[in-house]
């Protein structure tokens, strides 16, 4: 009988069981950290549509309902041609596709096109004369020019509340696929559908227009009733699918307010891989290392059962000194993945996650006023494309910098939300005139630094402020505000700030 193979297969016989539970354990927690992060993902983006949707129809909304209410256009003794000439400065200001009016049988003048047309025939238009209420289309082209638009259609009544006719707006189909916001991004696309399930707005391809959901390519769902269900029968939700060949993704959805359609975000778990991935495979390797290091040992002892006790001590000694130092390799690894899921790879600043916790602990905290900023760097894409990648990265890392300085107490809370989005929760200031000169030193700040370093470009950015005593103390309320500020800053030119106040969701803003 030979002892020392004895003793090994039987250690074999319990240490391989744990080596293949250390891997699965790893590979399941690998898993669901990939799970994690596309939910979050899709959720992320479908708020973040949701939001620039709800901003920009809001916005047009508010257009019409001021212009239907204004005598300059309701007038009962002016024409259709009149009405479409006065309107024109709208069209151009807010930069919409065109402005129409039409009489209760639907002949309508619109500012692109003078000559009167018939919508007669357009299902959108039957809806606002039966309803009297504001309708928005699904996409659409506009005979009288060929372009790819959304409708916005709502009623006029003359001064005795009796229905003249209709206004409308058309909306550039570029401006809701933009609002959709995953320009840029590899690993998650969004696109709107109609009551149907069919394709209005994409992200990244046109050309899908008009493709229904369920027969979108090699597009499979796991339970096709139940997601069918889901998407017509929920305000909101998510679920997993596949698509060929073996692609597992996840997808949020949500219906969008005061419209027909349904908002849907895709997160590609394939394209989220990355660091993952190589974390994952260092903990297998480390896994192995680790099993393939105690085996051998082990098997060493079995075979030197015979030799003196002092020299199976000193082999026992560097064994364990050398699982030790394996550990303290693995241990900081793990640290170190730790610390990238609170702050940005490439700005240092908190991420989205770790900066609401942070916001909504400050909060919490006493009354003291508070001011949300959002700031959104002006043409970081055009830097990119025309100056090449690390120029932009450049230019990012000397607005972060900038940012620092300008909000570098220890109270303040920096974090960057996206590509060229970043907000700060800061208390340091006495009044609201203080705020803006602040605000207006780092916007000279930021383009004196681009100067001194001989980067001939113009580096700026639309702020959005809102302060708590406008706004509550709720993080996720403060957010949207400064967030539709920015939208106003961008509006008034960009390279500047503007402060959240209730009329940007109320009045239109050219009644400023």
């Amino acid at each position: 009988m030979n002892v020392s193979r004895s003793l090994q297969s039987v250690t074999l016989r319990y240490t391989v069981p744990i080596f293949l539970i250390a891997l699965f354990t790893n590979f399941t927690y690998w898993a669901y950290q990939q799970v994690g992060e596309a939910q979050n993902l899709s959720k992320y983006h479908v708020k973040s549509a949701e939001i620039n949707l709800g901003t920009i129809i809001g916005g047009y909304r508010d257009l019409l309902r001021a212009m239907s209410s204004d005598q300059h256009f309701t007038e009962p003794d002016i024409s259709l041609h009149e009405r479409a000439q006065r309107a024109m400065p709208y069209k151009q200001a807010f930069d919409l596709a065109g402005i129409g009016f039409s009489d209760g049988v639907g002949n309508m003048v619109s500012t692109h096109n003078d000559k009167v047309h018939s919508i007669a025939h357009r299902k959108y238009f039957h809806q606002v004369i039966r309803t009297k209420k504001t309708v928005m289309t699904n996409v659409l082209i506009d005979v009288s020019n060929g372009q790819t638009v959304y409708v916005l259609c709502r009623p006029m009544f003359d001064e005795g509340g009796d229905l003249q006719g209709t206004i409308s707006a058309s909306i550039h189909f570029s401006e809701i696929q933009k609002a959709l916001g995953t320009e840029g991004e590899s690993d998650i696309y969004s696109v709107l559908l109609d009551e149907d399930l069919n394709i209005i707005s994409h992200s990244r391809d046109e050309h899908y227009i008009g493709v229904n959901l369920f027969n979108y390519g090699y597009e499979k769902l796991f339970d096709r009733e139940e997601n069918l269900k889901a998407l017509t029968g929920s305000e909101r939700g998510g679920f997993f699918t596949y698509s060929y060949p073996l692609d597992l993704s996840y997808v949020e959805f949500t219906r969008v307010e005061g419209t027909p359609w349904i908002l849907l975000s895709k997160a590609k778990f394939s394209a989220l891989l990355g660091e993952g991935t190589l974390m994952f495979g260092a903990n297998v390797l480390l896994i192995i290392a680790i099993y393939i290091v105690i085996a051998s040992l082990m098997g060493k002892q079995v075979v030197g059962l015979t030799q003196p006790l002092d020299r199976f001590l000193e082999e026992s000694k560097v064994v364990f000194n050398d699982a030790s130092m394996e550990l303290k390799e693995h241990f900081e690894q793990v640290i170190q993945a730790s610390r990238n899921g609170v702050f940005c790879s490439r700005s240092g600043l908190l991420t989205r996650e770790y900066f609401l916790r942070g916001a909504e602990k400050s909060l919490a905290l006493g009354n003291t006023p508070r001011a949300c900023i959002f700031f959104d760097m002006d043409n970081l894409k055009y830097i990119n494309d025309t100056y090449g990648h690390l120029a932009g990265d450049k230019v990012l890392a000397l607005f972060v910098a900038v940012l620092r300085e300008s909000f570098g107490h220890k109270r303040d809370i920096l974090g960057r939300f996206g590509g060229d989005e970043f907000v700060v929760l800061t208390k340091e200031f006495r009044n609201k005139r203080d705020l803006e000169l602040k605000l207006d030193r780092f916007l000279e700040k930021l383009q004196s630094t681009a100067d001194s370093l001989g980067l001939d470009i113009n580096l700026t950015a639309s702020i959005g402020v809102v302060m708590t005593d406008n706004a509550g103390r709720d993080i996720e309320t403060l957010l949207h505000c400064s967030d539709m500020a920015v939208y106003r800053a961008k509006q008034l030119g960009k390279g500047r700030y503007a402060f959240y106040h209730a009329s940007m969701i109320e009045v239109p803003i050219f009644y400023e």
